[in-house]
């Protein structure tokens, strides 16, 4: 939700694409799932199990992601609605090099541990 809300809409808004940026598929799944996965937590899962390592482990989806799109992007055509093998400007390897690409990519993933440690804060206060 943050990535799509911070960095993929301005950068939309920044270009001339096509791309239908809040439309009904995009809410869903940038807005409406997050959201409820974290609902989903308050309301129904047992608090106050969550062990410090977690949020370090959290980002590897992210990583597993982040490498299939590096092979999607090696091996696949051109996404029409941005122009590039790669769907998110922040990783595209042709415009602006590996060593950009893993500063994003790191940035990213210190991101999510740092709001995974606000969660487990949170979940050992409601444990």
């Amino acid at each position: 939700m943050a990535v799509y809300h911070f960095f993929i809409v301005p950068n939309l808004r920044k270009t001339n694409s096509d791309y239908k940026i809040y439309s009904f598929p995009d809410i869903v799944v940038h807005y409406l799932v997050p959201s409820l996965v974290i609902a989903h937590w308050l309301v129904f899962a047992d608090k106050g199990r969550f062990e410090l390592y977690y949020p370090l482990i959290w980002p590897a989806a992210l990583l597993i992601y982040f490498v299939a799109l590096l092979v999607r992007a090696k091996f696949g055509a051109v996404l029409e609605h941005v122009g590039s093998k790669y769907p998110y400007y922040f990783i595209d390897l042709e415009k602006l090099g590996a060593k950009a690409v893993m500063r994003n990519v790191v940035a990213i993933s210190a991101a999510i541990v740092a709001f995974g440690y606000v969660l487990l804060f949170i979940d050992r206060i409601l444990g």
